[in-house]
Protein backbone atom coordinates (compact mmCIF):
# COMPACT_ATOMS: atom_id res chain seq x y z
CA UNK A 1 0.00 0.00 0.00
CA UNK A 2 1.39 3.43 -0.93
CA UNK A 3 2.01 6.09 1.71
CA UNK A 4 -0.66 8.30 0.09
CA UNK A 5 -3.25 5.49 0.14
CA UNK A 6 -2.44 4.72 3.77
CA UNK A 7 -2.93 8.39 4.68
CA UNK A 8 -6.25 8.44 2.80
CA UNK A 9 -7.52 5.42 4.74
CA UNK A 10 -6.49 6.96 8.03
CA UNK A 11 -8.33 10.17 7.17
CA UNK A 12 -11.43 8.16 6.31
CA UNK A 13 -11.19 6.41 9.68
CA UNK A 14 -10.79 9.77 11.42
CA UNK A 15 -13.91 11.00 9.63
CA UNK A 16 -15.87 8.06 10.99
CA UNK A 17 -14.34 8.74 14.35
CA UNK A 18 -15.54 12.35 14.35
CA UNK A 19 -19.05 11.56 13.21
CA UNK A 20 -19.40 9.15 16.14
CA UNK A 21 -19.51 10.17 19.78
CA UNK A 22 -16.66 12.60 20.48
CA UNK A 23 -15.82 13.25 24.11
CA UNK A 24 -12.86 15.58 23.91
CA UNK A 25 -11.37 18.08 21.46
CA UNK A 26 -7.96 19.57 22.13
CA UNK A 27 -6.10 22.22 20.11
CA UNK A 28 -2.48 23.11 20.92
CA UNK A 29 -0.07 25.51 19.26
CA UNK A 30 3.56 24.87 18.35
CA UNK A 31 4.60 25.57 21.95
CA UNK A 32 2.12 23.03 23.35
CA UNK A 33 -0.12 25.74 24.78
CA UNK A 34 -3.77 24.68 25.01
CA UNK A 35 -5.81 27.01 22.78
CA UNK A 36 -9.03 25.00 23.06
CA UNK A 37 -10.06 22.12 25.29
CA UNK A 38 -13.51 21.14 26.48
CA UNK A 39 -12.16 18.68 29.07
CA UNK A 40 -9.85 21.31 30.56
CA UNK A 41 -12.77 23.74 30.85
CA UNK A 42 -14.98 21.24 32.64
CA UNK A 43 -12.21 20.34 35.09
CA UNK A 44 -10.85 23.79 35.83
CA UNK A 45 -12.86 26.74 34.58
CA UNK A 46 -16.26 25.15 35.19
CA UNK A 47 -17.51 26.85 32.03
CA UNK A 48 -18.67 25.70 28.64
CA UNK A 49 -16.52 25.23 25.54
CA UNK A 50 -14.03 28.04 25.26
CA UNK A 51 -10.93 29.22 23.46
CA UNK A 52 -7.90 30.41 25.41
CA UNK A 53 -5.84 33.45 24.44
CA UNK A 54 -2.24 32.42 23.65
CA UNK A 55 -0.77 34.69 26.32
CA UNK A 56 -2.88 33.06 29.04
CA UNK A 57 -3.13 29.55 27.62
CA UNK A 58 -2.13 26.72 29.97
CA UNK A 59 0.60 24.28 29.00
CA UNK A 60 -0.45 20.80 27.90
CA UNK A 61 2.35 19.36 30.04
CA UNK A 62 1.19 21.29 33.12
CA UNK A 63 -2.27 19.74 32.85
CA UNK A 64 -0.84 16.26 32.19
CA UNK A 65 2.51 16.41 34.07
CA UNK A 66 3.07 12.63 34.21
CA UNK A 67 2.68 12.06 30.47
CA UNK A 68 6.01 11.15 28.89
CA UNK A 69 6.76 13.11 25.73
CA UNK A 70 8.04 9.97 24.06
CA UNK A 71 4.60 8.39 24.52
CA UNK A 72 2.40 11.37 23.62
CA UNK A 73 0.45 11.26 20.36
CA UNK A 74 0.47 15.07 20.28
CA UNK A 75 4.28 15.22 20.50
CA UNK A 76 4.59 12.54 17.82
CA UNK A 77 2.33 14.47 15.46
CA UNK A 78 4.10 17.78 16.13
CA UNK A 79 7.49 16.17 15.44
CA UNK A 80 6.55 14.18 12.34
CA UNK A 81 3.71 16.13 10.75
CA UNK A 82 1.77 12.89 10.39
CA UNK A 83 -1.66 11.86 11.61
CA UNK A 84 -1.20 9.76 14.74
CA UNK A 85 -3.60 7.14 16.07
CA UNK A 86 -3.28 5.98 19.66
CA UNK A 87 -5.61 3.46 21.28
CA UNK A 88 -6.16 3.22 25.02
CA UNK A 89 -3.67 5.97 25.86
CA UNK A 90 -3.45 6.60 29.59
CA UNK A 91 -3.48 10.14 30.98
CA UNK A 92 -3.06 11.20 34.61
CA UNK A 93 -3.98 14.86 34.97
CA UNK A 94 -2.67 17.39 37.48
CA UNK A 95 -5.49 16.55 39.92
CA UNK A 96 -4.77 12.82 39.85
CA UNK A 97 -7.71 11.91 37.59
CA UNK A 98 -7.05 8.86 35.38
CA UNK A 99 -8.24 8.79 31.75
CA UNK A 100 -8.00 6.11 29.06
CA UNK A 101 -8.64 7.48 25.59
CA UNK A 102 -8.66 6.53 21.91
CA UNK A 103 -7.06 9.41 19.99
CA UNK A 104 -6.57 10.66 16.47
CA UNK A 105 -4.18 13.60 16.29
CA UNK A 106 -3.99 15.75 13.16
CA UNK A 107 -1.24 18.34 12.48
CA UNK A 108 -2.06 21.95 11.64
CA UNK A 109 0.31 22.95 8.84
CA UNK A 110 0.68 26.39 7.27
CA UNK A 111 3.18 27.17 4.50
CA UNK A 112 4.81 23.81 5.13
CA UNK A 113 5.40 24.55 8.83
CA UNK A 114 3.72 22.67 11.67
CA UNK A 115 2.05 25.35 13.80
CA UNK A 116 -0.07 23.14 16.05
CA UNK A 117 -2.20 20.03 16.35
CA UNK A 118 -5.82 19.00 16.87
CA UNK A 119 -6.56 15.90 18.91
CA UNK A 120 -9.94 14.16 18.60
CA UNK A 121 -10.69 11.89 21.52
CA UNK A 122 -13.16 9.23 22.53
CA UNK A 123 -13.07 8.44 26.20
CA UNK A 124 -12.28 4.76 26.73
CA UNK A 125 -12.28 5.06 30.51
CA UNK A 126 -14.42 2.40 32.17
CA UNK A 127 -14.80 1.05 35.65
CA UNK A 128 -12.70 -1.93 34.56
CA UNK A 129 -9.90 0.22 33.14
CA UNK A 130 -9.70 2.35 36.28
CA UNK A 131 -9.74 -0.74 38.44
CA UNK A 132 -6.89 -2.13 36.37
CA UNK A 133 -4.97 1.13 36.79
CA UNK A 134 -5.58 0.97 40.52
CA UNK A 135 -4.25 -2.57 40.67
CA UNK A 136 -1.19 -1.59 38.67
CA UNK A 137 -0.41 1.34 40.97
CA UNK A 138 -1.61 -0.28 44.22
CA UNK A 139 -4.51 2.19 44.56
CA UNK A 140 -5.03 5.63 43.12
CA UNK A 141 -2.89 7.35 45.73
CA UNK A 142 -0.10 4.83 46.21
CA UNK A 143 2.86 4.13 43.96
CA UNK A 144 5.44 1.51 44.87
CA UNK A 145 8.90 1.07 43.46
CA UNK A 146 7.85 -1.06 40.49
CA UNK A 147 9.19 1.49 38.00
CA UNK A 148 12.85 2.48 37.55
CA UNK A 149 13.81 5.26 39.94
CA UNK A 150 16.52 7.88 39.82
CA UNK A 151 19.72 7.43 41.79
CA UNK A 152 22.53 9.74 42.85
CA UNK A 153 24.29 9.29 39.50
CA UNK A 154 21.30 11.11 37.97
CA UNK A 155 21.77 14.13 40.27
CA UNK A 156 23.89 16.18 37.87
CA UNK A 157 25.52 19.38 39.08
CA UNK A 158 28.71 21.41 38.97
CA UNK A 159 27.67 23.68 41.81
CA UNK A 160 29.65 23.31 45.05
CA UNK A 161 26.60 23.88 47.27
CA UNK A 162 24.60 21.26 45.38
CA UNK A 163 27.48 18.80 45.59
CA UNK A 164 27.44 19.24 49.38
CA UNK A 165 23.66 18.73 49.48
CA UNK A 166 24.10 15.58 47.42
CA UNK A 167 26.73 14.32 49.88
CA UNK A 168 24.45 15.02 52.86
CA UNK A 169 21.53 13.30 51.15
CA UNK A 170 23.64 10.18 50.69
CA UNK A 171 24.45 10.21 54.42
CA UNK A 172 20.80 10.70 55.41
CA UNK A 173 19.79 7.79 53.14
CA UNK A 174 21.08 5.20 55.60
CA UNK A 175 19.70 6.72 58.81
CA UNK A 176 16.26 6.29 60.34
CA UNK A 177 15.79 10.04 60.84
CA UNK A 178 12.91 11.66 58.96
CA UNK A 179 14.22 13.92 56.17
CA UNK A 180 12.66 17.11 54.83
CA UNK A 181 13.70 18.38 51.40
CA UNK A 182 12.59 21.89 50.51
CA UNK A 183 13.05 24.20 47.56
CA UNK A 184 11.12 25.93 44.81
CA UNK A 185 9.09 24.04 42.24
CA UNK A 186 11.28 22.34 39.66
CA UNK A 187 14.52 22.31 41.64
CA UNK A 188 14.73 18.52 41.81
CA UNK A 189 13.32 17.60 45.21
CA UNK A 190 11.73 14.37 43.99
CA UNK A 191 14.90 13.41 42.14
CA UNK A 192 16.88 13.74 45.38
CA UNK A 193 14.23 11.83 47.35
CA UNK A 194 14.19 8.96 44.85
CA UNK A 195 17.98 8.82 44.95
CA UNK A 196 17.86 8.50 48.74
CA UNK A 197 15.30 5.71 48.47
CA UNK A 198 17.46 3.76 46.03
CA UNK A 199 20.59 4.26 48.15
CA UNK A 200 18.74 3.05 51.27
CA UNK A 201 18.46 -0.46 49.85
CA UNK A 202 14.89 -0.82 51.12
CA UNK A 203 12.96 -3.53 49.20
CA UNK A 204 10.53 -2.42 46.50
CA UNK A 205 7.43 -3.58 48.33
CA UNK A 206 8.36 -1.49 51.36
CA UNK A 207 8.56 1.86 49.56
CA UNK A 208 5.38 3.94 49.27
CA UNK A 209 5.23 7.28 47.45
CA UNK A 210 2.39 9.72 47.96
CA UNK A 211 1.73 13.17 46.48
CA UNK A 212 -0.29 14.72 49.30
CA UNK A 213 -1.68 17.45 47.02
CA UNK A 214 -3.31 14.78 44.81
CA UNK A 215 -5.54 13.46 47.60
CA UNK A 216 -8.76 15.26 48.62
CA UNK A 217 -8.23 16.94 51.99
CA UNK A 218 -11.03 14.99 53.64
CA UNK A 219 -9.42 11.68 52.64
CA UNK A 220 -5.84 12.40 53.72
CA UNK A 221 -6.22 11.07 57.25
CA UNK A 222 -7.71 7.80 55.99
CA UNK A 223 -5.09 7.58 53.24
CA UNK A 224 -2.21 7.94 55.68
CA UNK A 225 -3.49 6.05 58.70
CA UNK A 226 -6.26 3.80 57.39
CA UNK A 227 -9.80 3.26 58.65
CA UNK A 228 -12.11 0.56 59.97
CA UNK A 229 -15.44 -0.43 58.48
CA UNK A 230 -18.24 1.69 59.92
CA UNK A 231 -15.94 4.49 61.11
CA UNK A 232 -18.13 6.87 59.12
CA UNK A 233 -20.89 6.55 56.55
CA UNK A 234 -19.69 4.29 53.76
CA UNK A 235 -16.34 3.62 55.40
CA UNK A 236 -14.61 0.33 54.63
CA UNK A 237 -11.47 -1.26 56.02
CA UNK A 238 -8.57 0.67 54.51
CA UNK A 239 -4.92 -0.11 55.10
CA UNK A 240 -3.16 3.23 55.47
CA UNK A 241 0.17 4.16 53.95
CA UNK A 242 2.04 3.96 57.26
CA UNK A 243 0.85 0.40 57.69
CA UNK A 244 1.76 -0.45 54.08
CA UNK A 245 5.25 1.02 54.47
CA UNK A 246 5.99 -0.61 57.85
CA UNK A 247 9.67 -1.54 57.90
CA UNK A 248 10.39 0.66 54.88
CA UNK A 249 10.12 4.21 53.55
CA UNK A 250 7.16 6.55 53.07
CA UNK A 251 7.81 9.48 50.71
CA UNK A 252 5.33 12.34 51.27
CA UNK A 253 5.52 14.88 48.46
CA UNK A 254 4.07 18.36 49.19
CA UNK A 255 3.82 17.84 52.93
CA UNK A 256 2.35 21.32 53.39
CA UNK A 257 -0.83 20.16 51.61
CA UNK A 258 -1.76 18.04 54.66
CA UNK A 259 -4.29 19.73 57.01
CA UNK A 260 -2.84 20.89 60.34
CA UNK A 261 -5.05 18.48 62.28
CA UNK A 262 -3.63 15.54 60.34
CA UNK A 263 -0.11 16.96 60.70
CA UNK A 264 -0.54 16.59 64.47
CA UNK A 265 -1.21 12.89 64.01
CA UNK A 266 1.78 12.65 61.67
CA UNK A 267 4.00 14.24 64.31
CA UNK A 268 3.05 11.56 66.79
CA UNK A 269 4.05 8.80 64.36
CA UNK A 270 7.42 10.46 63.86
CA UNK A 271 7.94 10.78 67.60
CA UNK A 272 6.95 7.37 68.91
CA UNK A 273 5.87 5.30 65.89
CA UNK A 274 2.23 4.93 67.01
CA UNK A 275 -1.00 5.89 65.29
CA UNK A 276 -4.69 5.07 65.45
CA UNK A 277 -6.65 4.29 62.25
CA UNK A 278 -9.87 6.25 61.78
CA UNK A 279 -12.65 4.54 63.72
CA UNK A 280 -10.29 2.32 65.76
CA UNK A 281 -9.84 2.36 69.52
CA UNK A 282 -6.55 0.47 69.33
CA UNK A 283 -3.19 1.94 68.48
CA UNK A 284 -0.85 0.45 65.93
CA UNK A 285 2.92 0.60 65.83
CA UNK A 286 4.97 1.20 62.70
CA UNK A 287 8.66 1.59 61.93
CA UNK A 288 8.85 3.84 58.89
CA UNK A 289 11.45 6.29 57.61
CA UNK A 290 9.66 9.37 56.29
CA UNK A 291 11.08 11.50 53.48
CA UNK A 292 9.02 14.61 52.81
CA UNK A 293 9.16 17.66 50.55
CA UNK A 294 7.71 21.17 50.65
CA UNK A 295 7.90 23.65 47.77
CA UNK A 296 8.29 26.78 49.90
CA UNK A 297 10.59 27.77 52.73
CA UNK A 298 9.36 25.93 55.86
CA UNK A 299 9.52 29.12 57.95
CA UNK A 300 7.29 30.84 55.39
CA UNK A 301 4.96 27.82 55.43
CA UNK A 302 4.71 28.12 59.22
CA UNK A 303 3.98 31.86 58.95
CA UNK A 304 1.27 31.16 56.37
CA UNK A 305 -0.32 28.55 58.63
CA UNK A 306 0.14 25.55 56.34
CA UNK A 307 2.88 23.79 58.34
CA UNK A 308 3.01 23.08 62.07
CA UNK A 309 6.15 24.41 63.71
CA UNK A 310 6.50 21.35 65.96
CA UNK A 311 6.32 19.07 62.92
CA UNK A 312 9.02 21.09 61.20
CA UNK A 313 11.27 20.90 64.26
CA UNK A 314 11.01 17.12 64.13
CA UNK A 315 12.76 17.27 60.74
CA UNK A 316 15.49 19.75 61.68
CA UNK A 317 18.08 17.04 62.26
CA UNK A 318 17.89 16.05 58.58
CA UNK A 319 17.09 19.06 56.39
CA UNK A 320 18.06 19.51 52.75
CA UNK A 321 17.54 22.90 51.11
CA UNK A 322 17.89 22.85 47.30
CA UNK A 323 18.77 26.36 46.05
CA UNK A 324 16.96 27.73 42.97
CA UNK A 325 18.70 27.53 39.62
CA UNK A 326 19.19 31.32 39.46
CA UNK A 327 21.56 30.98 42.43
CA UNK A 328 23.53 28.20 40.70
CA UNK A 329 24.93 30.07 37.70
CA UNK A 330 27.50 27.37 37.06
CA UNK A 331 24.75 24.81 36.44
CA UNK A 332 22.70 26.81 33.91
CA UNK A 333 24.74 26.21 30.74
CA UNK A 334 25.79 22.80 32.05
CA UNK A 335 22.11 21.76 32.18
CA UNK A 336 21.42 23.41 28.83
CA UNK A 337 24.15 21.36 27.14
CA UNK A 338 23.07 18.17 28.93
CA UNK A 339 19.41 18.57 27.99
CA UNK A 340 20.36 19.53 24.41
CA UNK A 341 22.12 16.20 24.00
CA UNK A 342 19.17 14.32 25.48
CA UNK A 343 16.57 16.15 23.38
CA UNK A 344 18.52 15.78 20.13
CA UNK A 345 18.83 12.07 20.81
CA UNK A 346 15.13 11.79 21.69
CA UNK A 347 13.99 13.58 18.53
CA UNK A 348 16.70 11.95 16.37
CA UNK A 349 18.30 15.24 15.34
CA UNK A 350 21.95 16.25 14.91
CA UNK A 351 23.51 17.76 18.03
CA UNK A 352 22.54 21.44 18.36
CA UNK A 353 24.15 24.31 20.24
CA UNK A 354 23.15 27.74 21.60
CA UNK A 355 24.48 30.95 20.10
CA UNK A 356 26.22 33.48 22.37
CA UNK A 357 23.17 35.77 22.70
CA UNK A 358 20.96 32.88 23.80
CA UNK A 359 23.62 31.69 26.24
CA UNK A 360 23.71 35.20 27.71
CA UNK A 361 19.93 35.20 28.07
CA UNK A 362 20.03 31.83 29.81
CA UNK A 363 22.56 33.18 32.31
CA UNK A 364 20.51 36.33 33.03
CA UNK A 365 17.03 34.74 33.09
CA UNK A 366 15.54 34.10 36.56
CA UNK A 367 14.27 30.56 35.73
CA UNK A 368 11.16 30.63 37.97
CA UNK A 369 10.47 27.01 36.96
CA UNK A 370 14.09 26.07 37.75
CA UNK A 371 15.60 22.87 36.30
CA UNK A 372 12.24 21.59 35.09
CA UNK A 373 11.71 24.79 33.11
CA UNK A 374 15.08 24.73 31.38
CA UNK A 375 14.61 21.04 30.51
CA UNK A 376 11.16 21.56 28.98
CA UNK A 377 12.32 24.75 27.23
CA UNK A 378 15.23 22.95 25.58
CA UNK A 379 12.98 20.05 24.53
CA UNK A 380 10.49 22.46 22.99
CA UNK A 381 13.16 24.35 21.06
CA UNK A 382 14.82 21.19 19.76
CA UNK A 383 11.53 19.57 18.73
CA UNK A 384 10.50 22.58 16.64
CA UNK A 385 13.81 23.64 15.10
CA UNK A 386 15.92 22.20 12.30
CA UNK A 387 18.87 24.57 12.80
CA UNK A 388 22.28 23.54 14.07
CA UNK A 389 22.61 26.64 16.26
CA UNK A 390 19.61 27.81 18.30
CA UNK A 391 19.04 31.54 18.75
CA UNK A 392 16.69 33.87 20.64
CA UNK A 393 14.12 33.49 17.85
CA UNK A 394 13.82 29.79 18.70
CA UNK A 395 12.47 30.60 22.17
CA UNK A 396 8.78 29.77 22.73
CA UNK A 397 6.60 32.76 21.88
CA UNK A 398 5.50 33.36 25.48
CA UNK A 399 9.11 33.78 26.58
CA UNK A 400 10.36 35.62 23.50
CA UNK A 401 7.57 38.18 23.82
CA UNK A 402 8.35 38.64 27.49
CA UNK A 403 12.03 39.23 26.74
CA UNK A 404 11.49 41.62 23.83
CA UNK A 405 8.46 43.37 25.37
CA UNK A 406 8.59 46.51 27.46
CA UNK A 407 9.22 45.97 31.14
CA UNK A 408 7.45 48.91 32.73
CA UNK A 409 8.56 48.12 36.24
CA UNK A 410 11.50 50.47 35.75
CA UNK A 411 9.30 53.59 35.65
CA UNK A 412 9.35 55.77 38.79
CA UNK A 413 6.84 54.65 41.38
CA UNK A 414 3.78 56.89 41.97
CA UNK A 415 4.03 59.16 44.96
CA UNK A 416 0.30 59.59 45.61
CA UNK A 417 -0.53 59.12 49.26
CA UNK A 418 3.14 59.15 50.24
CA UNK A 419 4.01 61.53 53.03
CA UNK A 420 7.16 63.61 53.26
CA UNK A 421 9.91 60.97 53.19
CA UNK A 422 11.63 62.38 56.22
CA UNK A 423 8.50 61.85 58.33
CA UNK A 424 8.37 58.14 57.53
CA UNK A 425 10.29 55.33 59.14
CA UNK A 426 12.33 53.11 56.84
CA UNK A 427 9.95 50.17 57.22
CA UNK A 428 6.93 52.32 56.31
CA UNK A 429 8.63 53.71 53.25
CA UNK A 430 9.80 50.29 52.06
CA UNK A 431 6.31 48.86 52.58
CA UNK A 432 4.85 51.63 50.42
CA UNK A 433 7.37 50.97 47.66
CA UNK A 434 6.76 47.22 47.84
CA UNK A 435 2.99 47.68 47.70
CA UNK A 436 3.14 49.94 44.64
CA UNK A 437 5.65 47.67 42.89
CA UNK A 438 3.41 44.64 43.37
CA UNK A 439 0.27 46.56 42.35
CA UNK A 440 1.96 47.57 39.10
CA UNK A 441 3.09 44.03 38.32
CA UNK A 442 -0.43 42.68 38.98
CA UNK A 443 -1.96 45.36 36.77
CA UNK A 444 0.47 44.64 33.93
CA UNK A 445 -0.27 40.91 34.12
CA UNK A 446 -4.05 41.25 34.34
CA UNK A 447 -4.10 40.28 38.04
CA UNK A 448 -2.58 36.88 37.20
CA UNK A 449 -0.58 36.05 40.31
CA UNK A 450 1.64 33.46 38.64
CA UNK A 451 2.67 35.80 35.81
CA UNK A 452 3.15 38.71 38.21
CA UNK A 453 5.40 36.53 40.35
CA UNK A 454 7.47 35.67 37.26
CA UNK A 455 7.74 39.36 36.39
CA UNK A 456 8.90 40.14 39.93
CA UNK A 457 11.26 37.13 39.97
CA UNK A 458 9.80 35.74 43.19
CA UNK A 459 7.97 32.45 43.92
CA UNK A 460 4.19 32.50 43.49
CA UNK A 461 3.73 31.50 47.14
CA UNK A 462 5.81 34.48 48.28
CA UNK A 463 3.73 36.87 46.18
CA UNK A 464 0.47 35.40 47.54
CA UNK A 465 1.78 35.91 51.07
CA UNK A 466 2.77 39.54 50.34
CA UNK A 467 -0.60 40.30 48.70
CA UNK A 468 -2.36 39.09 51.83
CA UNK A 469 0.07 40.89 54.14
CA UNK A 470 -0.19 44.20 52.27
CA UNK A 471 -3.97 43.97 51.90
CA UNK A 472 -3.93 44.13 48.09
Amino acid sequence: MTREKSMENRLLRSGNFVTGTLDYVLVVDRNYRILYSNRYDRMMAKEGFRFFAPESAPSFFDIYPDLKRSESSIVETMNTGRITERMNQKYLDWEGNVYFTNNITVPIIRDGIIIGAVELVRDATTVDSISQADRESDSISTVTRTNPMFNFDDVLTQDSEMLEIKRMAELFSTTSKPTLIYGETGTGKELLAQSMIVRSGVPQNKVVIQNCAAVPVNLLETTLFGSFKGAFTGAERVVGLFEQADGGILFLDELNSIPLSVQAKLLRVLQDGTFRPVGSEKEKYTSVKVIATVNIDPVQAIDEGVLRSDLFYRFTGSLLNIPPLRERKGDILFYAETFLKEACSLYRKPLMSLDSELQGFFMDYAWPGNVREIKHLIESMVSLSSKEVLSMKDLPAYLYNRVTGTMNLERPLPQEGLQEESSLGLNEYLEHVEREYIKRALLQEGQAIGKAADRLNIPRQTLSYKIKKLGL
